[in-house]
């Protein structure tokens, strides 16, 4: 066996690194039932609800030749450069469109897997080249580095976010080789790579590599080639230009997209974390709890190692300084909120704390992996001593953390037998190899076999853990949902002339964009969303906010105004249980064209209020010329218990209790044909966190929360000649909480449809509908001269009215993009967008390429000439 094993190379460690990391990934999740023949789907949280259907979506637009850079399904259509730049452009990416009708879980269970295999082979080149070591420590800590619990816990579910892992190491390789050799063309080439596949981490990269440029280039350079700092300086600043140049295509629309986004806002809510919850995430079985501490395992072996490098005479002072500022550095940024802040960019992160923690995790690794090397040389009794400090700070640390925040931390007496017994496990190893000489390369094996054991073990119970699969779904839901989607798609495909329209589904999903239905609808899609549509959204009564664009709260105007055709809802749980309960697809009795002439009114900003029904009603008169579209309800508003009831209004706000027995109220309308609907108007939740929310409204998606101080509109069921709609408290016991007013008012369906009737006459037929791209004709014969369009308004549209350009407006305070067309008569109309920088960034990218090029020449030019001068000495 010695022999056998004896045969692999160390310069292919590298490749035993890969295929162990991956391995050891595959069988994790695997055990942890999430490959798609176990129990759960291997997508979860934001990756099921988000990345996955945004990644469809341009895949979709690249096999049917339509743009990458808008799409009609991302809100209700924007500019998709910051999605591109989040999501898209990971060369593995390509798997998707190779096998765009496979199943997404195994497309992404195979992505992630490889990008693990990565993340450790490109560990392993580092230390092997940058810290000369060429032994199985390379290749054991290789495999901690790679399944550490941020790309278990993290990884898993922000899969794109693996993409740094394996690109860290080669940014600090292409960092050591231009201080040492001078080459800095792969510098500027893995710059360039990470800039365009995560432009987030490498904003991560270009921090950690200054910083080890300048540590290594004052403290750990080599070569004796006499020049100066100050030109090696200019040298990588040139480097990380010609990057950035690369990389323009996409960077400058993403630049030019938030410079113009007024909900780009530099603000950070994070929590910080205590230097005891971040130590005590080194340890085997915390899952980490997302929000309170950093995801920072990577291995037992890691912490018995730590302290024993920087007491080692026998490693370079230097080289000890250089990897302690650095680890100091990204240590306490966990828990001081200014460089928190930073290093996420000053963005809204939630309960996704601490992107950078693979940082740190890489960088203890690589502290272990060279002090291994002189595991022989720390005497037995300290490492004794060490390890009982170790399992009494976790036992400690766990019960003060229990006290303090609750009965969150991992810390359970089986926790803390595995933690010790993995200890008593490497030591015993640990000591076999000192004394045993003879079968080194056998027990470095059994080093390989344990590191991938705890490694799978930990990933395993963490995946398990209860909370994290409260975000998983099973895979018999999932397949169920996912049949009911294909009966909605393959259904409305039947339907001839849909042109262009959009559609609302409502359900236990949100994935109402092209990627699973192949039609337009309100779509998920992330915080890149324009921010005067989502302020027109909310003012209209929609439940939107920086995440999310959901259907609860829709009314039958605003479902008119945005084009809404087909409401849809999906009863997969009912299917679950065995019911056979198919989707209702619905069409819209009022609905309107894409676009259609209006009033000259809607070109002036109208003043709204805290009254969505008013809000709509000045909207549509400003549209039509009609009003009295939302009626007051005259009645008085009672409720089905109305002891139980106190509602005081002498002074604002309204202050609301209820019978604390029953924790329910249900309001009554009667008296009334139309239907009615209802508005707590609120900005505010309760000072006393007490959740209150409509408990059923048939406008009202499955999926929401939707909490009553979040000023949606709710529709009233009907039983009888009565409305009805129950108000909720979360803790069941009871209601009060204050408001800014009581809103109930009914739609005079008359009304709509006169208004429908008139904003049709002269409406836009389209003959061609893309993704960023509108032609088709109208016919205008009153004197309405603006054509509305309910595509928000953004910088990059250009209008074309036969065939001449004209300038685009902005409509309804801002939010829509119109025309104004110059009299009567027959259109054609051709609406283009153009996503501002991307042409100009494409040239810069050439540009940037072409420099990297000359840069690599040189380089190897260079090079040759040395080869050349030493041959001839």
């Amino acid at each position: 066996m010695e022999k056998s094993i004896g045969r692999i190379k160390p310069k292919h460690y590298w490749i035993v690194a890969f295929v162990l990391g991956s391995v050891a990934m595959y069988l994790m999740l695997s055990y942890s039932q999430r490959l798609s023949t176990g129990k759960y789907i291997l997508l979860a949280d934001d990756a099921l609800e988000m990345y996955i259907a945004n990644i469809r979506m341009y895949v979709r637009n690249i096999l049917h030749g339509e743009t990458i850079w808008y799409s009609f399904t991302s809100y209700l259509g924007m500019n998709t450069s910051l999605g591109l730049a989040k999501q898209m452009f990971s060369p593995f990416n390509l798997l998707y469109i190779l096998f765009y009708k496979a199943d997404v879980n195994v497309i992404t269970a195979v992505i992630i897997i490889i990008k693990t295999g990565l993340a450790a082979a490109a560990f392993q080149l580092f230390v092997s080249k940058a810290l000369k070591i060429r032994n199985y420590y390379s290749v054991l800590f290789a495999v901690f580095y790679s399944l550490c619990s941020f790309a278990v816990l993290y990884g898993t579910v922000h899969f794109m976010w693996l993409d740094g892992m394996y690109v860290l190491p080669v940014v600090a390789l292409a960092t050591y080789k231009a201080v040492n050799e001078g080459k800095y063309a792969l510098l500027s080439a893995t710059y360039a790579y990470i800039f365009i596949v995560q432009y987030y981490q490498g904003f991560l990269m270009l921090i950690f590599g200054l910083m080890y440029y300048i540590l290594i280039l004052c403290l750990l350079r080599r070569n004796k080639d006499n020049c100066p700092s100050w030109k090696h300086i200019a040298k990588y600043i040139c480097s990380v230009a010609i990057a950035v140049l690369i990389s323009a295509f996409l960077l400058l629309p993403v630049f030019l997209f938030l410079r113009s986004d007024p909900s780009f806002r530099l603000f950070f809510d994070g929590k910080e974390t205590t230097l005891m919850q971040v130590f005590n995430n080194l340890f085997w079985g915390e899952e980490q709890n997302y929000s309170l501490a950093p995801y920072v395992y990577c291995g037992i072996p890691v912490l018995l190692m730590f302290p024993f490098y920087f007491l080692n005479k026998k490693i370079p002072v230097k080289e000890r300084i250089v990897y302690g500022v650095l680890l100091a550095f990204f240590s306490v940024a966990c828990f001081v909120s200014p460089l928190l802040a930073f290093l996420h960019a000053f963005e809204k992160v939630e309960m996704w704390n601490f992107r950078f923690a693979f940082i740190p995790a890489f960088i203890l690794c690589c502290i272990a992996s060279k002090q291994a090397v002189y595991i022989k040389h720390i005497r037995p009794k300290s490492i004794l001593l060490y390890c009982i400090f170790l399992i009494l700070f976790f036992i400690t640390e766990g019960r003060l953390e229990s006290l303090e925040i609750g009965n969150i931390s991992n810390n359970s007496l089986l926790v803390l037998a595995v933690n010790f017994g993995f200890v008593v496990l490497w030591i015993g190893l640990v000591i076999l190899y000192i004394k045993k000489t003879k079968y080194r390369l056998t027990l470095g094996v059994l080093f390989l076999f344990l590191a991938m054991f705890e490694t799978i073990s930990n990933g395993s119970f963490c995946l398990s853990d209860k909370e994290y699969q409260s975000m998983v779904e099973r895979e018999e839901y999932y397949y169920l949902w996912t049949e009911d989607m294909d009966y909605v798609v393959n259904g409305l495909d039947s339907i001839e002339g849909k042109n262009f329209y959009r559609m609302v589904v409502t359900g236990d999903y949100l994935y109402n964009s092209d990627s699973f239905c192949g039609y337009n609808g309100l779509i998920d899609y992330g915080t890149s969303g324009n921010d005067k549509t989502i302020n027109f959204l909310r003012n209209m009564g929609l439940y939107i906010n920086n995440n999310r664009v959901s259907s609860t709260g829709i009314t039958p105007p605003l479902g008119m105004l945005l084009s809404v055709k087909y409401n849809i809802r999906l009863h997969t749980d009912m299917e679950q249980l065995g019911i056979d309960s198919k989707p209702d697809v619905e069409e819209n009795p009022y609905v309107l064209p894409i676009a259609f002439m209006a009033e000259d009114e809607i070109l002036t900003d109208t003043e709204l209020t805290n009254n969505v029904f008013e809000n709509q009603n000045r909207i549509f008169e400003q549209l039509s010329g009609l009003d009295d579209l939302f009626i007051p309800v005259e009645d008085e508003l009672r409720t089905t218990d109305e002891d139980g009831l106190q509602l005081s209004e002498e002074d604002m706000p309204i202050i609301i209790s209820a019978d604390k027995k029953a924790g329910l109220i249900v309001f009554r309308v009667s008296q009334t044909d139309y239907p009615v609907y209802m508005q707590i108007a609120s900005a505010f939740a309760p000072e006393d966190g007490q959740g209150i929310y409509f408990d059923h409204s048939d406008n009202m998606s499955f999926s929401e929360d939707s909490y009553a101080w979040i000023p949606f509109t709710a529709k009233l069921w009907m039983s009888g000649s009565d409305h009805y709609l129950p108000l909720r408290s979360t803790d069941g016991y009871s209601v009060n909480f204050q408001t800014d007013g009581i809103f109930v008012y009914e739609l005079n369906t008359d009304r709509m449809r006169e208004i429908e009737e008139l904003l049709k006459k002269e409406s836009f037929q389209p003959e061609i509908v893309k993704n960023g791209y509108l032609k088709g004709s109208v016919s205008v014969v009153d004197d309405k001269r603006v054509l509305f369009t309910s595509v928000p308004y953004e910088e990059g549209w250009k209008a074309f009215v036969n065939n001449k350009e004209i300038k685009c407006v902005s409509v309804l305070n801002g939010t829509f993009l119109g025309i104004v067309l110059p009299d009567k008569g027959e259109f054609e109309i051709e609406l283009k967008y153009q996503c501002p920088g991307a042409r100009l960034g494409g040239i810069l990218t050439l540009f940037g390429c072409a420099l990297l090029i000359m840069l690599f020449i040189f380089e190897r030019r260079r090079e040759m000439r040395k080869i050349k001068s030493k041959t001839q000495q």
